[in-house]
């Protein structure tokens, strides 16, 4: 009996030591992941540009003769209509030319009419032999250079007006003075500019300098954003009109932003920011990943966990790392467009493991 004892305490000895020592089979599951699509970069710079609004049609306006000025009825900040006289010279020679022009027709009409009647009263008296031809044809000649003189005399009229009107300065348009360049009493020569004039209308326009490695990059007809420092940085948004085809001795370029609708509290004169946004020109090469998806290696080296989406199995992958932007990561070289990346959590990831890539989560980086 104390044999059959030993022995069944033997079995029941050696039963709990292989059931103790045997290791119980693990349920493996897939570890849920974060991920993205790895996007190309787009990135962008913004460069300021100082300038000051500007009247998009300003001109010089001037007498087209010379002489005295005796009136100036506008000054600078003044607005005026179409029609409107801005100033005016001393008229009195040419009054007196206008005088004496239509003295010289009165007489060459009275002339003229003089030798009509003599040729009229003479007609049948040269056939009757009571007047000499010479008589006549005297008259006659005397009718011709009459009418000659009266078309002359007219032509000399019409221009003496002319310069009568014209020592008037008239406002071709409705405007404002932009500046005065004459003063009262100042004697003019024809052409000479007495004021310079903004035409009446709401558009305005600046003008900036863009250097030579950005010209390429700026687009005509663009919109581009306008802040005014003295209006508490109001913003207006005006378009790219003009792009100069030659630089300047500062190796810039002139460029005309334009703009529509401005209020007329906003003058003329005022600073102003230029905001241009530049697509840089090697950004189409990198590639864009959020910066939690980076993990550092040794020796400043960086790489990723790249997902298998058709085993959704882990591999770790090298990468270029250009520049870090915020919250994201510019990558050169080790990704493509498109690959699958974990976005977080990258640190606790192993090779080859199985992951249940969950939704992107970072809106940023998401489809």
């Amino acid at each position: 009996m104390t044999i059959r004892f030993l022995n069944a305490l033997l079995l029941l000895f050696s039963t709990c030591l292989i059931l103790g020592c045997a290791k119980p089979e693990r349920d493996i599951k897939a570890v849920p992941v974060d991920w993205v699509k790895v996007k190309a970069a787009n990135i962008q710079t913004t460069l300021s540009f100082p300038s000051v609004i500007s009247p998009t049609q300003e001109v010089p306006i001037s007498f087209d003769i010379g002489g005295r000025i005796v009136a100036l009825n506008v000054d600078v900040g003044s607005t005026f209509e179409k029609g409107d006289v801005l100033a005016v010279l001393d008229d009195e020679s040419q009054r007196m030319r206008v005088e004496e022009i239509q003295a010289n027709i009165d007489s060459a009409v009275a002339v003229f009419k003089e030798a009509s009647d003599t040729l009229e009263r003479n007609a049948e008296l040269v056939k009757a032999g009571a007047v000499s031809q010479a008589e006549y044809d005297a008259a006659l000649r005397l009718q011709k250079t009459s009418a000659a003189d009266i078309q002359r005399f007219n032509a000399q009229l019409t221009t003496a007006r002319k310069a009568l009107k014209d020592t008037q300065l008239i406002a071709p348009y409705g405007g404002s003075v932009v500046s005065k360049n004459a003063d009262l009493a100042q004697v003019l020569q024809a052409s000479s500019p007495v004021f310079e004039i903004q035409i009446k209308n709401k558009a305005r326009e600046l003008v900036i300098h863009v250097a030579e490695r950005y010209i390429n990059q700026i687009v005509l007809n663009d919109t581009v954003q306008v802040t005014l420092p003295a209006k508490d940085g109001i913003t207006l948004y005006g378009e790219i009109t003009r792009i100069g085809s030659q630089n300047s001795a500062l190796t810039a370029y002139p460029v005309t932003v334009s703009l529509q609708d401005v209020d007329e509290n906003i003058k003329n004169g005022m600073s102003a920011e230029v905001n241009l946004t530049l697509a840089q020109s090697n950004s189409s090469k990198l590639r864009a990943i959020p910066r939690s998806a980076l993990v550092a290696g040794r020796a400043n080296t960086h790489y990723v966990w790249v997902i298998d989406p058709e085993t959704n199995t882990t591999s770790k992958r090298q990468v270029t790392l250009e520049n870090i932007q915020s919250a994201q990561a510019l990558i050169s070289h080790g990704i493509e467009q498109g690959e699958m990346v974990v976005s977080k959590g990258a640190n606790f990831i192993d090779e080859g493991i199985e992951v249940l890539p969950l939704s992107p989560s970072m809106l940023a980086f998401s489809e």
